[in-house]
């Protein structure tokens, strides 16, 4: 569980970054050939929760399940991968 919230934590901080890079990067092309004066896309604190919790989620998903599964079977049979 927490190598998975390592990688969580990692997997937040990097598509926070690039999610912010992106959005700057639409709305200064939109600006620069368009004209138009309108942000399309907004990033925001908003957006920076609803990406950690999706991440949050995706992690637990990811090693709740298999370990429930394991904990399921007998501990000779796990350890004969039956």
């Amino acid at each position: 569980m927490y190598e998975s919230m390592i990688i969580c934590l990692i997997n937040f901080v990097l598509s926070s970054i690039s999610c912010g890079i992106v959005c700057a990067i639409i709305n200064n092309s939109l600006v620069s050939q368009l004209g138009i004066t309108l942000t399309l896309l907004v990033f925001g604190f908003k957006q920076i929760l609803i990406i950690f919790a999706v991440a949050l989620l995706v992690a637990f998903v990811a090693s709740f399940f298999p370990v429930y599964r394991l904990a399921k079977k007998n501990p000779i049979d796990s350890i004969n991968n039956r």
